[in-house]
């Protein structure tokens, strides 16, 4: 992998477990749910697991050729919202309805 893949790579690798973190606590908070614990720590594991997952396939494609290449890693970290979804979801945290 090049070195500017390789810098993206990890930057995404070292972003994606606190962003899991602060979407679930940001996202309680606005549904009226105080993040305890238990929901903070199970954002900490979904975040490791949504860095080895979503990180493997982001190096994945930028290892592969840009001819070749039929997607981009912002759809990559698009998918990325299943894991503090699954959180919130596991938590009982209601759906939220809109955006500010």
């Amino acid at each position: 992998m090049e070195a500017p893949a390789e810098t993206l790579a990890v930057a995404i690798e070292d972003a994606i477990p606190q962003w899991v973190v602060a979407a679930v606590v940001r996202v309680a908070t606005r549904a009226g749910r105080e993040p305890d614990a238990e929901m903070v720590e199970a954002a900490r594991a979904a975040g490791q697991r949504d860095r080895v997952e979503v990180g493997a396939a982001v190096r994945a494609l930028l290892e592969t050729d840009v001819d070749e290449q039929r997607t981009n890693p912002l759809s990559i970290l698009r998918g990325a919202v299943r894991y503090p979804t699954q959180v919130l979801c596991d938590a009982g945290v209601p759906e939220a309805v809109g955006r500010d």
